[in-house]
């Protein structure tokens, strides 16, 4: 970890860049506990505080799109052999998100299209949690979500 500044009793912005393993977006529960090791190393450095507010970059949560995936999917060796093997795994949530797509790239709009609930279940679920348990100010980032609403 780099510290840039000093503590003036401010507050904290701490950018967080963890590692994320391709297993981390298996599960919800993997998911979180990656997360979580960013939480865990500044609460060890003693940067935690509720005046703290912790930032997450642009689609973190983008991989999602892999949650309940066999690992054969986490360890394809292209994006598109991935994709192939979800879309093989719920071909007709495919072909249903799939017509109803207007996006220029219609499959990897209805591939994050079928998931979209679920990843943004398990994204809110997560930083909230993780928020509350933290007492910290949370930006998760971003993820891909069709007609995403506050």
């Amino acid at each position: 970890m780099t510290t840039l500044g000093s503590d003036r009793g401010h507050g904290n912005l701490i950018g967080a860049q963890p590692f994320m393993p391709n297993a981390a977006y298996a599960s919800a529960e993997r998911f979180r506990a990656a997360v979580e090791e960013s939480f865990v190393a500044a609460h060890r450095l003693g940067w935690l505080n509720p005046k703290t507010i912790i930032v997450f970059p642009e689609y973190f949560g983008a991989w999602l799109v892999a949650l309940g995936e066999p690992s054969s999917v986490l360890h394809a060796a292209t994006l598109e052999a991935a994709m192939r093997r979800v879309v093989g795994r719920h071909p007709v949530r495919f072909l249903r998100d799939y017509l109803r797509s207007r996006e220029p790239d219609r499959a990897r709009a209805a591939l994050f299209r079928m998931k979209a609930t679920q990843i943004a279940h398990v994204f809110h679920e997560t930083f909230s949690r993780l928020a509350r348990e933290y007492a910290v100010t949370v930006a998760p980032g971003s993820l891909v979500l069709p007609r995403p609403c506050v």
